[in-house]
């Protein structure tokens, strides 16, 4: 994972592909831990500029030279590569899925409704509903994938784009002038048209919200 700081004189602190946007530098670390006790068993820093998943093979191969064998890494999706996936394959191991591959994407389609608020497929334990997809061929292996809908998360979610697209119709509106530039710094989120220039507001253009758009996120809030 990574973390931003706004210290000064830290080495390793780049800009890099902070996963909170703070225009600060970050960190990279990758940590592991007892998985009972959470005690931490090993931890390394990286230069902020790195990628996670171009350090994971390293990695690996310093805590082999550590002696650790009974692992189970957990990667957040900036670990997603094939370089990654052949340097973990021996041991057990779960990873996020970036949104933009085409298997999470029909994992999407084919098991989204099938298990959105279905007590057959309801985890007591985490309040959530999950399905197990068995023997899915990614990156050239096999292996189980697992796609899971939480409905306190959807509704967060929601009120969180429902705000968004306000704040961003707000923000375009603000802007003096039509432009190229102006459409592309919304898009996907608004659809910017140029017009006659209003008598009232002055502008020549007007500002709605992608409904396509707006929906397609809607319907995938809650699900992981």
């Amino acid at each position: 994972t990574n973390q931003n700081t706004n210290s000064h004189g830290i080495e390793l602190a780049e800009f890099g592909h902070a996963k909170v946007k703070e225009n600060l530098p970050d960190i990279n670390t990758a940590m592991f831990v007892d998985e009972i006790t959470g005690i931490p068993m090993y931890y390394e820093h990286f230069y902020g500029s790195i990628l996670d998943k171009t350090e994971t093979p390293f990695t690996i191969e310093k805590v082999k030279d550590l002696g650790f064998k009974k692992l189970f890494l957990m990667m957040d999706r900036g670990y997603f590569s094939q370089k990654s996936l052949d340097a973990v394959g021996e041991y057990n191991f779960a990873i996020m899925c970036p949104d933009s591959l085409q298997i999470v994407k029909q994992l999407f389609k084919d098991y989204s409704a099938e298990i959105k608020d279905s007590e057959k497929y309801y985890i007591s334990e985490e309040n959530i509903y999950g399905k197990r997809i068995r023997n899915m061929e990614v990156c050239g292996g096999t292996y189980n994938c697992y796609i899971y809908y939480d409905s306190k998360r959807a509704e967060e979610e929601r009120a969180t784009i429902h705000t968004k697209v306000q704040m961003m119709i707000k923000a375009a509106l603000s802007r003096k002038r039509f432009s190229k530039k102006l459409q592309e710094t919304f898009s996907p989120w608004l659809i910017i048209e140029k017009s006659e220039k209003d008598p009232t507001t002055g502008k020549s253009f007007t500002v709605k919200e992608s409904k396509r758009h707006v929906q397609q996120c809607l319907d995938k809030a809650g699900f992981f």
